[in-house]
């Protein structure tokens, strides 16, 4: 119940982005040339690292390829113009390749904001808006480690990164203050699939909390067992010392 709005929510945004970027090209708006200096100055200083980040090849290639970019006698890049179409373009070849490992993801980051730096106040407002969209799903999908880990998937395979039976441990048990505000944010701004799934984890969270403290502890005469206020004690505490409970 968790992840399914998640994923909803995040296909959801991905439509509007996209339809967004539509208005914007047929308006004409896409088609404006930005210079490339500053992602050419940026893929330079990466230069000693291409052998351990195949993100900085492709982006140089697609760069070249969309004509962004020359390569001298040397083969050094020299900077050219782009569209901003053309450029979303080499944004997606980044994205791409940048998901692969932590170093690629960390040139991958480089990148995008030399990208963000060349095309800042560029296009009209239909791009802006376009850009705008793309900047609000990246911040909630893709920039909180929490929430990208519960819809993610393990590289390289169709496996879930976070199993079904580790939803609860992940977005709440152990996870930080800030990640289950982001969990919180997210889902109960996921309409009435999302907010169903806050309340479920907040009932999983008092189940955890009656299991810990009768667990494998002695039974009345009924059979029920018996609290222990020592581990009713530490499971509380477990949760609300940083303010999660």
């Amino acid at each position: 119940s968790v992840t399914d709005p998640i994923v909803e929510k995040a296909m959801k945004a991905k439509d509007e982005i996209r339809a967004a970027y539509g208005k914007a090209e047929a308006a004409g708006e896409t088609a404006e040339l930005v210079p490339t200096d500053k992602i050419v100055e940026s893929l330079a200083s990466m230069d000693s690292s291409k052998a351990n980040a195949g993100v900085i090849s492709a982006a140089e290639s697609e760069l070249v390829r969309l004509g962004g970019a020359t390569r001298g006698a040397d083969g050094n890049l020299i900077a050219g113009e782009i569209s901003l179409a053309d450029l979303e373009e080499v944004r997606k070849v980044i994205g791409k390749n940048g998901g692969k490992d932590d170093t690629n993801a960390h040139f991958a980051g480089e990148l995008r904001a030399a990208i963000d730096a060349s095309t800042d106040g560029r296009g009209g407002e239909l791009y802006k808006a376009a850009r705008a969209l793309h900047r609000d799903y990246a911040a909630e999908f893709k920039n909180q480690g929490v929430i990208r880990d519960l819809i993610g998937l393990k590289k390289g395979t169709s496996d879930r990164k976070v199993a079904i039976a580790d939803v609860f441990d992940r977005s709440v048990l152990n996870a930080s203050l800030e990640d289950l505000r982001n969990v919180k944010r997210t889902l109960t701004t996921a309409g009435e699939k999302g907010a169903q799934a806050w309340n479920d984890l907040r009932g999983k969270t008092i189940d955890w909390i009656k299991e810990q403290a009768a667990g494998n502890s002695a039974r009345d005469e009924r059979g029920n067992p018996i609290v222990s206020p020592a581990k009713l004690d530490r499971a509380i505490k477990k949760l609300d010392q940083d303010g999660r409970l």
